[in-house]
């Protein structure tokens, strides 16, 4: 019993390992199956009376499989229309010049070398053929087309063959979808006539389920791709070509159209089409699809699951519904930020209309303020009726007379009232006294009116401000392609050709078309090598030097980012001092890359020296940072500060900035002054440059407008930043320009240093906080 156990255990596993290697073969060799297979199909094909255009493309663009070769040749043979002995010739002349060709001129690229063997080994053996016949102008043209026709199908059928060949493959570019599809119907077409039992068609059995398969996506401008192309298959051979077209294509569209009440309306759609179809040839006896052929097709699409269909066919779809996914992401970003925009807008708006409705100040009503102190002190004086009626107008003078003296002097005498007055009055104590005390509450209201409506208008220039960085923000995401859904494709259909199983492959581009790729892969067991090769690969379908920026690989999954490497960068240098007897230096500095797009540089001076004046300079250049980090543009940053500022009503301080960007793709220098000291910059070629701007410090006025200044810079270009503590320290304007011409050296140390050293060097007395930075401009 024992043995026998032994024996039916040894049995089960000599069978579970026969399966695993018959497994392992058709994966090893499923490829070469496929190309064996398909290199028959496509040899047997002839177009035009005669032409088999596609055998020799086929071969030069599979990978030298010599089993395909010759099942080609067999496809040759087998069709009795064409001319085998010419056609034999021609694939292994062809072959043999690409070997030759290959071996002689290795530096000449595949697609030019091959191409060129394509159309040569055409040309010139049907040309010898037509030689020993009566040809006539119509052959040398026939000629001529072949010859034409064979060499662009070369580069078609080499596009296409990787879609039929690799089923692992995800992501097509639409040059591959359509390539894709046109090999399959090459292939399909050259099944040629071939019938089972009732007329059936085998091949428009095989073309109608997969336009069923092709159904599974639900999407119609797709699975009419499929049927037309299915339709070409079916109809190459024939004389009905176009209605062959046709037809798959209407009943593709209403097949798809039906499919999402599941497979037997989708089969009914395909059916009604072909009704429809049968009904406008007006020929009874003329049927391009047989019924019995849809029913055979429709129980394989019925009883073969969907997720075999999915595997084939489902990725396309997956990928293509990211893409409207992300677009619509897209439109509904640019709907929400333009209706945020026009709410700030309106926001203003209202804030404007009640600034407006609130009229002037009471100060200058003085009748309400002289209303107020008869209404306090003579309401129950027998007199009042001669001084508030009878003779208004002469008090309402009296009382002016006095409130002007109060204004100029901060108070007032009961002999400061005219004399007519103080005879008439029987308290003058208290309308004085009464007087002063309103009039200064009266004061203090105008005071706080008018830093009221102050206020109000710098918070409604802040809406106004915002609404326009709302708008520039929708125009830029508008305008702009971040995310590019065709380099997308291109970038995971290159990677998959070289092995690379790509979970996710997204190329986004920012406001400045500088590109990033993030992908997410299936990990491998090379990793350094791999982070190489898949850089250099995304280089050259992208056409720009990459670097990996960041990721890891786990064994799970690898994400990886690699960015667009920047032509330019920037060194720098910065000397600073602090003036004499100050605890802290007034000047503040950053120097901050903007998301690999280029490096800002920026100093902020604050208002005298000291603790305070760093704070202020210090929070003034840490909101710059903040604003510049999260996107706003730098003029509408600039506006923000400075509204935020002006708010800051208790606060007597004001800061200066100087702001620089340099653009590492194109060497551009965009700054921004306010109140800040010019900027010098030294040529590479020897001229010198001075950059000024005359608008007041943050802080002190509201709208005013920040002028950017553009300037181009070139490799080696030397750039000097300065606050006025070093600027002011000589009493010669521009006086840097004469130390950078003086100083020998383009060491930016060097050139820091001197200049601060010459600013400390002065005899003035009351020297200021000094900052300098000098950066310098180098080529990658």
């Amino acid at each position: 019993m024992e043995l026998l156990k032994k024996k039916n255990i040894n049995k089960e596993k000599t069978t579970e390992n026969l399966k695993k290697s018959i497994y392992l073969f058709l994966v090893k060799y499923k490829s070469s199956a496929i190309y064996i297979f398909s290199g028959f199909l496509i040899s047997r094909i002839s177009v035009f009376g005669g032409i088999s255009p596609f055998s020799l493309p086929y071969l030069l663009s599979q990978n030298k499989n010599i089993l395909a070769v010759f099942t080609s040749l067999l496809g040759i043979i087998s069709n009795k229309e064409i001319n085998s002995y010419k056609y034999i010739l021609i694939n292994l002349f062809g072959l043999s010049l690409n070997s030759l060709l290959s071996y002689v001129f290795p530096d000449i690229s595949e697609n030019k070398r091959k191409g060129f063997c394509v159309f040569t080994s055409s040309m010139v053996f049907s040309f010898i053929f037509i030689m020993y016949e009566d040809y006539v102008v119509y052959d040398i043209l026939l000629v001529i087309f072949e010859s034409v026709l064979t060499f662009l199908s070369y580069f078609v059928i080499k596009k296409g063959v990787d879609g039929i060949t690799k089923n692992t493959k995800k992501y097509y570019t639409l040059e591959e979808s359509i390539t894709t599809l046109v090999v399959m119907s090459v292939i399909i077409a050259g099944i040629g006539n071939v019938y089972l039992p009732f007329s059936i068609s085998l091949k428009n059995v095989i073309c109608i389920t997969l336009v069923y398969m092709s159904i599974i996506g639900g999407n119609v401008g797709l699975t009419a791709q499929m049927a037309t192309f299915m339709g070409i298959a079916a109809g190459i051979g024939t004389d009905y070509t176009g209605m062959y077209i046709a037809t798959y294509a209407v009943n593709g569209v209403l097949a798809s159209c039906f499919s999402k009440y599941g497979k037997i309306a989708a089969i009914l759609g395909f059916t009604l089409g072909n009704v429809v179809m049968n009904l406008a040839s007006g020929d009874e006896m003329f049927s391009v699809v047989n019924y019995l052929e849809i029913l055979i097709s429709s129980g394989i699409y019925i009883i073969i699951p969907d997720i075999f269909f999915k595997k084939i066919f489902l990725s396309l779809y997956e990928k293509k519904g990211e893409y409207e996914k992300a677009n619509t992401i897209k439109e509904i970003a640019i709907i929400k930020l333009d209706r945020l925009s026009y709410a700030f807008k309106k926001l203003s708006d209202t804030i404007s209309t009640t600034v407006i409705r609130n009229g002037k100040t009471n100060l200058n009503n003085i009748s309400n303020l002289c209303d107020a102190v008869g209404d306090k002190v003579c309401k129950k004086c027998a007199l009042r009726f001669y001084c508030w009626q009878k003779d208004y107008d002469l008090t309402v003078d009296a009382l002016s007379k006095a409130i002007k003296h109060i204004e100029k002097h901060g108070e007032a005498k009961i002999s400061d009232f005219p004399e007519y007055f103080r005879k008439k009055c029987t308290k003058p104590e208290e309308i004085l006294n009464s007087l002063t005390t309103l009039y200064e509450i009266y004061r203090l209201n105008y005071v706080w009116q008018k830093k009221l409506k102050e206020s109000t208008k710098v918070y409604r220039d802040q809406f106004i401000e915002l609404s326009e960085i709302v708008a520039s923000l929708k125009d830029e995401i508008n305008n702009n392609p971040y995310f590019d859904k065709e380099l997308s494709l291109d970038v995971a259909s290159k990677l998959e050709k070289e092995g690379y199983s790509v979970k996710n492959a997204v190329v986004i581009k920012d406001s400045n078309e500088k590109m990033q790729v993030e992908l997410l892969m299936h990990p491998c067991q090379n990793k350094e090598k791999c982070y190489e090769v898949i850089c250099e690969k995304i280089s050259e379908v992208l056409d720009a030097p990459f670097y990996k920026a960041s990721g890891k690989c786990s064994y799970k999954e690898c994400k990886l980012v690699y960015k667009e490497c920047a032509k330019y960068a920037i060194d720098y240098a910065v000397k600073t001092h602090t003036k004499t007897d100050s605890e802290k230096s007034g000047d503040n500095y950053s120097v901050n890359t903007l998301d690999n797009t280029g490096k800002y540089i920026a100093i902020c001076d604050g208002s005298g020296s000291g603790k305070e004046a760093y704070q202020y300079s210090y929070k003034t250049l840490k909101l710059l940072e903040e604003f510049m980090k999260t996107g706003f543009s730098r003029t509408a940053s600039v506006k923000l500060i400075n509204s935020s500022l002006i708010c800051n009503s208790d606060n007597e301080f004001f800061s200066t900035v100087d702001l620089g960007i340099v653009d590492f793709k194109t060497g551009e220098l965009e700054t921004i002054k306010k109140g800040a000291c010019p900027t010098y910059i030294k040529h590479s070629n020897g001229e010198y440059e001075v950059i000024r701007n005359d608008s007041l410090p943050l802080g002190v006025v509201r709208n005013e407008n920040s002028t950017v200044k553009k300037t181009r810079l070139y490799k080696d270009d030397i750039v000097v930043m300065a606050t006025d503590g070093i600027c002011d320290s000589l009493r010669k304007e521009d006086w840097i320009i004469d130390a950078l011409k003086a100083i020998k050296s383009d060491d930016i140390e060097c050139i820091a240093d001197t200049i601060l050293k010459i600013a400390l060097c002065t005899d003035n007395k009351n020297k200021d906080d000094m900052t300098i930075i000098v950066s310098k401009l180098k080529l990658l």
